[in-house]
């Protein structure tokens, strides 16, 4: 079963031609979601899962900071698609301060900050949800990973 397109937007390719990057909204929340040349798309769950939410983080952070190819036109993400990801991020968040962080993030996009000012609020976001963490990972790494990581697929009910 395809999932309609109009509920999946795309931040860029991970390589020039290559896969692309982007979200998929669903009932319970927003997924990863890695499309290829093919029409195939491949999710990441993000519901409960730091890494995935981490993933989710660095999928904005790239097509802020303008690292990622040009995404499939008719899929490219607008500012609301990406404020509604980090709404729904910090309104899903369990730790206040954690939540604070995705809100600064989801203002400085509708206040229309420059690009450097919304990666900066995004890293600091991830930071948060993992302050073992000593150094910024690359967002485009992060995201290359995770394409090269086999996901296992959701099960059912839970």
């Amino acid at each position: 079963m395809a999932e309609s397109a109009e509920l999946v937007s795309a931040f860029g390719r991970l390589w020039p031609e290559g896969p692309w990057v982007g979200t998929r909204r669903g009932a319970s929340g927003w997924d990863l979601v890695f499309g290829e040349a093919d029409g195939a798309l491949r999710a990441w769950p993000a519901e409960d899962s730091v890494t995935g939410r981490v993933l989710l983080i660095a999928a904005a952070a790239a097509h802020f900071a303008d690292v990622l190819s040009d995404p499939p036109v008719l899929l490219e993400a607008t500012q609301a698609d990406l404020a509604g990801l980090l709404s729904w991020l910090a309104a899903t968040e369990t730790d206040a301060g954690v939540a604070e962080r995705a809100r600064e993030a989801v203002d400085a996009i509708d206040d229309g900050l420059a690009s450097d000012a919304v990666v900066n609020l995004l890293n600091a976001y991830a930071k948060s949800l993992r302050p073992e963490t000593t150094e910024q990972a690359d967002p485009v790494d992060l995201l290359l990973d995770a394409y090269r990581t086999p996901v296992t697929p959701r099960s059912g009910a839970g």
